[in-house]
């Protein structure tokens, strides 16, 4: 039986080989309601061959999540690391079959470009109007998802699990979704204008910006060459590392990944 996960803000879709969905209901923005789905899955199944990692916010009502999180840090990134890295066992099972082809596909943004040198004091902390713009919070979660997809890929291959392959598509700027719109009462008039002028010129619909996540999840190039730990723009074109965003460093995915697994565990225990 082949299990595809794709992770939503408010629920997790789990669809087996008969076509059958199930909803197994979560809040990414809230560790003990991710734990509660994590174990309702592993009583669904005990393998997972695909899993997405594609919910995104970027502005919450509450200065801080549940956890005492920034929201938008959260949801974006703490939330999936939480998820893939405790259902990595389920992917793990699924690699050991033969002819196996088992992915996880992380999505990120062209945002993360724009995005500061993360500081790890900050993500425990409301947002500070003084200290930061409105999209600083969108453009850092997107980083922290590129820096936690190239690490998880090395994670993963230390492991000898070679057969789980991990990478992060940008899917381009796209509109439809309405993310953006959950900031346009903090954008100005030039900033309203510059984003129309940006969803005529350049604007993908929702579809077309799947197709790079579709992509990294289906193409036998992928599976072929056994690629992981890469980013791809639009339409399934590697970004070589080199133009990478500036604050991509292995420092930083480090340093992410040290204080995400400590903050995680620490509520796992708590929880």
């Amino acid at each position: 039986m082949h299990w595809v996960l794709s992770i939503l803000v408010l629920s997790m879709r789990v669809a087996d080989s008969t076509g059958e969905v199930l909803q197994v209901p979560t809040d990414l923005g809230d560790l003990s309601s991710v734990f509660r789905a994590i174990d309702r899955i592993r009583a669904l199944t005990n393998s997972i061959d695909l899993l997405f990692a594609n919910a995104g916010i970027s502005r919450a009502s509450s200065p801080l999540s549940a956890d005492g999180v920034e929201p938008v840090f959260a949801v974006n990134h703490v939330g999936h690391y939480a998820f893939v890295t405790r259902l990595l066992p389920l992917l793990e099972e699924s690699a050991l079959r033969p002819e196996s082809d088992v992915r996880i596909v992380i999505t990120s943004s062209s945002l993360a470009w724009y995005a500061r040198k993360l500081n790890v004091s900050f993500f425990q902390s409301p947002f500070d109007k003084n200290r930061d713009k409105p999209i600083d919070m969108y453009t850092r979660s997107k980083l922290a998802n590129l820096l936690f997809g190239l690490k998880l890929a090395q994670k993963v291959n230390a492991t000898g699990a070679r057969r789980i392959l991990v990478n992060i598509g940008d899917p381009g700027i796209i509109f439809g979704t309405g993310v953006h719109q959950q900031m346009e009462d903090t954008y100005s008039i030039w900033q309203k204008l510059i984003a129309l002028l940006l969803d005529w010129c350049m604007g993908m619909t929702v579809e077309d910006g799947s197709l790079t996540l579709l992509c990294l999840a289906t193409s036998p190039i992928i599976r072929d060459n056994t690629i992981t730990g890469c980013f791809y723009r639009p339409f399934g074109e590697p970004i070589p590392p080199e133009k990478y965003p500036k604050n991509a460093t292995d420092e930083a995915g480090i340093k992410l990944w040290d204080w995400t697994e400590r903050f995680v565990a620490s509520r796992e225990a708590e929880l």
